[in-house]
């Protein structure tokens, strides 16, 4: 068997599509109610392996590292409260492009993903999971 067919680091690059669901499990569309052409609501995911994530994550990594040098100076370690910052700034990255995110009347582009994820725990946790399946990012097999 050709691995080839499982190599997912060309579509992680790019990014994949993640249809948001609403709270209640419900794939969201521009048009809830099914009009002829109803367009999904969703995010262009980059995958935890692309250059651009790894990034974010060294990043993230050597800032802790940092702190644990200077906490053996008597300085405080990493938080909860950054731990969850920075979890949620990793996810913030991952999003390439919004498509038909709309919230209080405004479209919303990927340069307002953190306030999004911040805003919208839900979004936050689809995103999340999203990221964690790598077949997500395999396509057509």
């Amino acid at each position: 068997m050709d691995l080839h067919k499982f190599d997912t680091m060309a579509r992680e690059e790019r990014g994949a599509f993640l249809h948001l669901r609403a709270p209640n499990g419900a794939l969201l569309y521009t048009d809830p109610d099914g009009g002829l052409d109803p367009v999904p609501i969703g995010i262009t995911v980059l995958g935890p392996n692309s250059k651009q994530m790894r990034a974010v994550e060294h990043r993230q990594q050597n800032a802790r590292l940092s702190k644990v040098k200077i906490r053996r100076s008597g300085v405080k370690g990493l938080s909860a409260e950054q731990a969850e910052q920075d979890a949620t700034e990793y996810l913030a990255a991952a999003c390439y492009e919004f498509h038909s995110i709309t919230v209080d009347g405004t479209l919303w582009q990927a340069v307002r993903a953190k306030e999004l994820l911040e805003r919208f725990p839900w979004i936050r946790s689809q995103l999340d999971e999203f990221m964690g399946e790598e077949a997500n990012f395999l396509g057509e097999v």
